[in-house]
């Protein structure tokens, strides 16, 4: 036999079960509460704050389907939760996966040839990150990745496409350092010390994607695996010699003494017959020149009988004309 209450013990028994049973509501204002739990908003209200809530649901929604998308013109599948939509910030996408996404599997074998993880299996690459913290990070073509005097707090590897590093003079001229592609890391020597500023401005030169681990996160990568220590070190070593040569290139006054200086330092890997590592446009672009006055200083050195140029390969005939004039 139930129970007889009287009418006020049952509302308030009836109140008691809808606060039980009531699904929690998002984090609204009072107003917006109020409206969420009615009819009205079941079937859609206007108030602002439930509009934005949905707005922002369905743009997630988006995002994943589009990040399906991708992943199956990859021939790729998105495997349950292994995938999830990326959170855009600005201009970028930071792309929020798990080890086990099929997409990162192959980033892993991409940063076993990178210098930072030499010698390294793609499953202890795995293992390594499975403990951190990082994140990939897309650029569109053009996109500025980093700018000069920006403080450097991870360590940057293209996992695809490539970079590049510019500097402008006292006078405005845009002086290019260097092409950055994958796998390779960026501003290694920066990332430690006093001053740990990026010297150059970085610019993604296609649509490319790069892998960022927090300094933190790096000390305990180093700590953990000797092997990444030790080529880590080796990278900053590498990247402090490139720079004292980079250095000694660009104090040379003459565009003729840089340019035999590359193909001097080419020459003692390669022989006599070279291959220049860049087209005549992105060689005057390192030089800080325009492409006519390259042209014409390798046309006086072709007169000269010191060199022969077929488009990017170079025969040297006489190694010795061909040292700088600053030598001497």
């Amino acid at each position: 036999m139930p129970l007889r209450l009287c009418a006020s013990a049952r509302n308030n028994t009836e109140s008691l079960r809808e606060k039980k049973t009531a699904s929690p509501s998002p984090r609204f204002c009072a107003s917006a509460r109020k409206n969420y739990r009615s009819r009205e908003a079941n079937a859609g209200s206007t108030h602002p704050c439930i509009r934005g809530f949905f707005m922002k649901l369905q743009q997630k929604i988006n995002q994943a389907k589009h990040m399906k998308e991708a992943l199956r013109g990859k021939g790729l599948r998105c495997q349950g939760m292994n995938h999830t939509a990326p959170r855009r910030i600005g201009d970028s996408v930071y792309l929020c996966r798990k080890l086990s996404d099929p997409f990162m599997i192959q980033y892993t074998e991409i940063l076993s040839k990178s210098p930072v993880f030499h010698n390294t299996s793609p499953e202890r690459i795995g293992e390594m990150l499975d403990r951190i913290t990082w994140q990939v990070k897309r650029y569109a073509k053009g996109e500025m990745v980093a700018l000069a005097g920006e403080e450097c707090n991870y360590l940057y590897v293209v996992v695809e496409g490539s970079v590049k590093g510019e500097m402008t003079d006292a006078s405005g001229r845009v002086i290019k350092i260097e092409d950055i592609k994958a796998p390779r890391p960026i501003a290694v020597s920066f990332i430690f010390g006093s001053n740990n500023h990026f010297p150059v401005n970085v610019t993604a030169n296609e649509e490319s994607a790069l892998l960022l681990i927090p300094k933190p996160d790096l000390i305990t990568l180093l700590q953990s695996d000797k092997q990444v220590l030790q080529n880590f070190l080796n990278a900053i070593s590498s990247r402090g010699q490139f720079l004292s040569q980079k250095i000694r290139t660009l104090s040379m006054q003459s565009l003729r003494d840089k340019l035999s200086h590359m193909l001097l330092e080419l020459a003692q890997k390669q022989g006599d017959e070279v291959v220049l590592p860049s087209s005549q446009t992105e060689l005057a672009d390192l030089f800080g020149v325009a492409r006519p006055s390259l042209s014409r200083t390798l046309s006086e050195m072709v007169d000269e009988g010191i060199i022969t140029v077929n488009r990017r390969n170079v025969v040297i005939h006489d190694r010795k004309r061909l040292l700088p004039r600053s030598l001497f």
